[in-house]
């Protein structure tokens, strides 16, 4: 069963840009339906600020960084 929430897209004219409107409990809906409240994404951020505390991450200047050196 699908439900909707909803929704304003407005594009201005004069830019490419594209402006998305959305109130707080579709929010909330939209996060849920992409798994962001799931247990196991929560401690992979968890584990992620720990990486970051530690100085374990690496700054990249580009997509090429995660090319693997041969």
């Amino acid at each position: 069963m699908f439900t909707t929430f909803p929704l304003t897209i407005t594009k201005s004219h004069a830019s490419a840009k594209i402006s998305v409107a959305i109130d707080r409990h579709g929010f909330e809906r939209l996060a849920d339906s992409l798994g962001l409240f799931r247990t196991e994404f929560l401690n992979s951020l968890d584990h992620a600020e720990a990486d970051i505390a530690n100085g374990k991450t690496k700054k990249l200047r580009s997509l090429k960084d995660l090319r693997n050196k041969k």
